[in-house]
């Protein structure tokens, strides 16, 4: 027994190297900018000065606020390539293009779409959309969803932003 220490020893050692084995490439894929998927390390422009650390466990009230700040920066009527394209130079990517490189979506998206800049674009003329903002990483994910509704001519009918959190 001497020859490979305790069983408790053993047992540890087996343990924590299943845990790095396990944990780690989760980890670091959820603190890189790229994780979780599409991470960004601080929140949007769209959150400046609106959702703080009291919005924490708060997400109605953060989203209440969001909604606020996009009715006032978006009016209704407002043309939804206008706000599609401010808010993609702000980070924000569709639902198809957060979830691309992520084998957990179940949205159906493969590789090769993932590259596909005419879904986007059709995407941006839609009746109606989500576009999503991720920031953070080990061990919570905050994320800014923004969803919209537009008329046939393609101008908003209503917009609401929604905040929330992930953690492990």
């Amino acid at each position: 027994m001497a020859l490979f220490g305790s069983p408790k020893l053993w047992i540890s050692t087996i343990l924590a190297a299943l845990a790095l084995v396990l944990l780690v490439p989760a980890g670091c894929g959820l603190m890189s900018a790229g994780g979780w998927p599409n991470n960004h390390l601080s929140a949007p422009a769209l959150a400046d000065g609106v959702i703080d650390a009291s919005d924490w466990n708060h997400w109605e009230r953060g989203g209440a606020k969001l909604t606020a700040k996009l009715r006032q920066r978006f009016p209704i009527g407002s043309p939804v390539p206008d706000m599609f394209v401010a808010l993609q130079t702000e980070g924000f990517l569709t639902a198809h293009q957060a979830n691309c490189g992520n084998p957990d979506a179940h949205d159906g998206t493969t590789a090769a779409e993932c590259q596909n800049q005419g879904r986007v674009l059709g995407e941006m003329t839609a009746t109606n959309g989500e576009l999503i903002y991720r920031w953070g990483g080990m061990p919570c994910v905050e994320s800014v969803m923004v969803d919209w509704e537009a008329d046939k001519s393609h101008r908003l009918r209503a917009i609401r932003g929604r905040y929330g959190a992930a953690c492990l």
